[in-house]
């Protein structure tokens, strides 16, 4: 069991009184009594839902707050305003779907309390629209799941909300959890935190979750897309209780529902443009309430399939993302090692409850994928805490498919691990187990391309009209740091369904700032001759802390560049620093506007920088 690290206040909060609190956990106090941020979900071209939580008086029974959208982060080309009522059957949260929007447009926005109090500003972005002007052919998104708050520090969040050419963020389940796993007692409140059982309970566990600053930042910063997993809701509780945990859950974490009355159909479609249509699918509420015609078990539901299929079928995108709860390629557990955990799986599959408990059902997605010359889709899966791309086919060992080359896939699958949640690390495995648990998965599983079973992180997807690259990003997840590990990039080609056997080594550059900073003249970072430039914190009120160190000494400008025009507004610093050593840079920014800047550091033998938030 891990140790604790808290710093020891008596906090109420939300109705509940914590005696400590955890390391980097807090309420937004200085934008009270908006305490726990900002957030924007399901973009479409002309749609997005915006959220925040006001905290009420102990006189008030309704309070109707104001809202705000503009084009600019100083708000001086306001396009939209209005006013919604929020009151304790809404748990004081508020949400407005504001509509009329400009396709593919970055927004900010922010929310005023009756006393003249403001939100922190929040940003967000509205999807490309099929054809017109905002068509793109590049798009960009991070992937997410299993983010247990008391199993490690959100420092992949972190990043998230710092990479500013994000379209949107996709969590794909368990966003928040309904206990402490005793092994991973990372950071861990006092009183010790209990399984929610009401809906109150519910909504103070979200709450809970966004005491957390890199959380709240990663909300703030970009538009989300979600999908609810087993840790979110009561789903095997009672009708009652099962209704009142999805209830809390869509306050805090709004969905637009296809049928509003039906708060468990949350499966939907969101379009990017031509470039790609994303399917968000639910098992967790549609595994065994329907039987296929063999009359197996079906994992999706009738409805659920049909629809699927139905808008798989007729998509005109050139690429199609599943994203779904639970890992859809098949890993066999059959003939395990005697090493390998014996509670792990029914002695056939690792997960009976994920798709390889359900062959029939996935077999007549595969099907009707192959059957109907479906070009281009990926699986995006969460659940298993592992990092995971694997190409899809119905019998992966059979004469059908090439493991050595991917020839014969289907489709294909991308798992980019858990933000916090344990895997076999934490389990307490040594590295040995580990390595030879991995080979046991690639040669007992030939579609698997690439594994690993112990690290955390998130994803990237990049991708353009001829490519879509998957990234997995490490971080540590005991300690609070920026500090993140580019492990591998995939290549998956146009019309190929098979991942690329060679590993990308280098991540693919930022979408947006790159070519428009400097007049279109496209930056380099020349990453041989530094280290990782990193900038804390980040967005900040303008003080900012960089650091980095060079393989060779030379003259270095440190330059700030406005994003929206590429113009070079100013060289802060320029003098010579010393290779081999780790040069730390305190910058005062806080005479420019609040927006984003573009932070160059340039020299004799490199060009890098970052993007940088002054709120």
């Amino acid at each position: 069991m891990k140790a604790f690290s808290f710093f020891c206040i008596s906090y109420l909060i939300g109705g509940v009184l914590w005696a400590q609190l955890p390391s980097n956990i807090y309420a937004d106090a200085a934008y009270a009594p908006f305490l726990y941020g900002v957030a924007s979900f399901d973009p479409t071209d002309s749609q997005v839902i915006l959220w925040t939580h006001i905290t009420p008086n102990n006189t008030q029974s309704t309070i109707n707050v104001n809202w705000e959208v503009a084009t600019d982060s100083n708000f001086l080309n306001v396009v939209q305003t209005g006013t919604v009522a929020t009151d304790s059957t809404k748990d004081w949260t508020v949400a407005v779907d504001v509509s009329s929007l400009n396709a593919y447009t970055t927004y900010y926005y922010r929310f005023q309390a009756p006393n003249g109090n403001y939100t922190r500003k929040g940003r967000t972005r509205t999807a490309p629209a099929a054809s017109g002007s905002s068509t793109v052919n590049h798009l960009r998104m991070a992937v997410a799941s299993c983010s247990s708050v008391f199993s490690g520090f959100f420092n992949s969040y972190q990043q998230i909300a710092q990479r500013l050419d994000l379209d949107v963020v996709l969590h794909l389940g368990d966003y928040i959890y309904d206990f402490v796993d005793p092994d991973e007692e990372i950071r861990v409140p006092v009183p010790y935190p209990s399984t929610p059982t009401t809906k109150q309970e519910w909504r103070e566990r979200q709450r809970y979750y966004l005491m957390d600053p890199d959380l709240r930042l990663a909300r703030q910063m970009h538009p989300w897309i979600v999908i609810w997993d087993n840790h979110d809701t009561d789903y095997n509780g009672s009708p009652t209780q099962a209704e009142d945990s999805r209830a809390a859950f869509l306050e805090y974490v709004p969905m637009r529902l296809v049928t509003p009355t039906d708060t468990k159909k949350i499966y939907r479609k969101f379009s990017y443009g031509s470039l790609v249509d994303i399917f968000m699918i639910d098992i967790l509420l549609y595994r065994n309430i329907d039987n296929l015609p063999s009359g197996e078990p079906s994992i999706l539901g009738t409805s659920q399939y049909n629809w699927l299929t139905t808008e798989l079928q007729n998509s005109t995108a050139k690429w199609k993302l599943i994203g779904n709860q639970k890992m859809m390629c098949g890993w066999s557990v059959a003939n395990i090692p005697p090493f390998f955990p014996a509670t792990i799986g029914n002695g056939s599959v690792l997960d009976p409850k994920s798709w390889d408990g359900f062959d029939g059902s996935r077999d007549r997605l595969l099907d009707f994928i192959e059957n109907n010359a479906i070009n281009n889709v990926m699986v995006l899966s969460g659940d298993a805490h592992v990092s995971m791309a694997a190409d899809l086919h119905q019998a992966p060992t059979g004469s059908g498919y090439n493991g050595s080359t991917g020839n014969g896939s289907v489709a294909v699958e991308f798992l980019p691990t858990s933000i916090t949640r344990g895997n076999f690390d934490e389990m307490g495995y040594p590295s040995w187990v580990v390595g030879a648990v991995e080979g046991y998965m690639a040669t007992a599983n030939p579609n698997q391309v690439f594994s690993n079973i112990v690290e955390h992180g998130y994803g990237i997807l990049d991708i353009k009209s001829d490519s879509a690259i998957a990234e997995f990003w490490y971080m540590d997840i005991l300690n609070a740091t920026t500090n993140q590990t580019f492990e591998r990039g995939l290549l998956l080609k146009d019309e190929e369904n098979h991942w690329h056997r060679t590993p990308l080594t280098t991540p693919t550059s930022p979408k947006d700032y790159n070519a428009t900073i400097t007049n279109q003249k496209k930056i380099t970072n020349r990453v041989k001759n530094t280290t990782e430039l990193t900038v804390f914190p980040n967005p900040s009120d303008g003080q900012f802390s960089i650091t980095f160190s060079l393989h060779n000494s030379q003259e270095l400008s440190i330059e700030i560049v406005d994003v929206a025009t590429g113009k070079m507004l100013q060289t802060v610093l320029q003098q010579r620093f010393k290779s081999n050593v780790q040069h730390k840079v305190e910058l005062d920014l806080k005479k420019l506007s609040a927006g984003s800047y573009y932070l160059r550091l340039k020299g004799e033998s490199l060009e890098t920088g970052k993007v940088i938030v002054i709120q």
